[in-house]
């Protein structure tokens, strides 16, 4: 259980968020909310149930770019990176500097690897909350030798060998690597959500199939989603 939360048993500085993740499977134990894990979902299969109300909070999916090489086999999303990390070898570059792109990084530094982060923007983790987490994060990257950064920076294509990418001059270069991390943003699953529309009397969208931004954000709008029932 936890979603997109289950990447934070494996980052050692996000234990307050694997706590909350640990906090939300208890309130579902001790209410004794029934799970069924491993079953997906199906329009058929919730609508035999009967059920008054289905609410759908189906997540996001990650945003695949159209990068040439992109559809290599040393290339996965950075949610499929936790606890598979030796599959990616010693040398990788992590697409994309926001703060699930330096997060994964941190995560492959502390296992082992070498890793350069490619961030088309001039700063890291702009979209982390500035006050307070951002001056964590900051902490934690300055603090690694095995960590390289290069901003301004737009990939332009994949190969088993290297990652090619364009510099502010308009100028291409390489970065040799063994594999490739995509950390280019996620899209709600919506039409995945809109599917179950019909299975009851009620139907609500909740989390990010219907809204983007952070925790916070897509934790408020699941709360008043749960208020209207």
């Amino acid at each position: 259980l936890g979603g997109q939360l289950r990447h934070a048993q494996f980052v050692s500085f996000k234990w307050p968020l694997e706590r909350f993740r640990q906090y939300l499977i208890h309130q579902v134990n001790i209410r004794e909310i029934p799970v069924h894990l491993n079953r997906p979902a199906t329009p058929e299969l919730l609508s035999s149930k009967e059920y008054d109300l289905v609410l759908a909070a189906v997540g996001a999916a990650p945003v695949i770019p159209p990068i040439p090489g992109v559809d290599g086999a040393n290339v996965i999303p950075a949610e499929a990176v936790f606890g598979h990390a030796e599959g990616l070898g010693r040398q990788v570059v992590v697409v994309g500097g926001g703060e699930i792109g330096v997060e994964t990084a941190l995560y492959l530094c502390q296992m082992g690897s070498e890793v350069t982060i490619l961030e088309q923007k001039d700063t890291l983790a702009a979209d982390a909350a500035p006050m307070h987490y951002r001056t964590i994060l900051q902490a934690q990257w300055e603090g690694q030798s095995c960590l390289h950064i290069l901003t301004r920076a737009v990939c332009t294509r994949i190969t088993q060998e290297a990652i090619f990418f364009r510099d502010d001059s308009g100028t291409e270069q390489c970065v040799p690597c063994s594999g490739v991390v995509l950390a280019t943003g996620t899209l709600g699953r919506q039409k995945e959500a809109l599917s179950f529309y019909g299975t009851a009397p009620r139907f609500e969208l909740a989390g990010e199939c219907t809204v983007r931004g952070g925790l916070e954000r897509v934790l408020r709008s699941a709360y008043c989603t749960a208020c209207r029932i």
